[in-house]
């Protein structure tokens, strides 16, 4: 993924978080936007569908970026089945990540032609894939003292700023 123009997040499930649940969840979202577009966020705008003071059924935040680049991000929480996706759109690719299915899908556009490249991962288990990561990460930076970095303080703030905004939808006197 070298510049995204537009950047797609899709959770669906059949089941509600609450609130504080949601941080986690969009934090790693906006990590994965904001790493991707390799870029400030400019403007953050949030809407969500409220059940009850404690409950969402749907969330959609988009975040605008400095260099043009756009992400959006759904939470469908009254969905039949579980699917988690990202889509990200190049001037001449386009690649589909299905978290749920292990699967991937690269288009490519080379001389107006489209050819298809299609991934299958083994099945593990998200602990094992994020011990794994986590590992190499501090292998590759050999860090000594593991802390959070400029980059990661700057995720939490933008997570933390959706968080606010989603707080204010359920209760506008927050």
């Amino acid at each position: 993924i070298i510049l995204p123009q537009l950047i797609e997040i899709n959770q669906e499930q059949n089941f509600f978080f609450r609130p504080k649940n949601y941080f986690y969840e969009i934090f790693n979202d906006v990590s994965l936007a904001i790493t991707a577009a390799n870029s400030g966020v400019k403007k953050i705008f949030v809407t969500a569908i409220p059940v009850d003071l404690n409950h969402f059924s749907l969330i959609f935040i988009r975040l605008d970026f400095d260099n043009g680049c756009q992400t959006t991000i759904k939470y469908n929480n009254i969905s039949v089945e579980k699917q988690n996706t990202v889509t990200f759109y190049q001037s001449n690719q386009l690649i589909k990540v299905d978290f749920s299915n292990h699967h991937a899908l690269k288009l490519d556009v080379i001389n107006g032609q489209i050819i298809t490249t299609d991934f299958k991962a083994e099945t593990k288990t998200s602990s094992d894939i994020e011990l794994n990561h986590f590992v190499q990460l501090v292998t590759l930076q050999n860090n000594n003292d593991i802390s959070e970095t400029p980059n990661e303080l700057y995720m939490i703030q933008v997570t933390q700023t959706i968080m606010e905004k989603l707080y204010l939808l359920l209760n506008p006197t927050f």
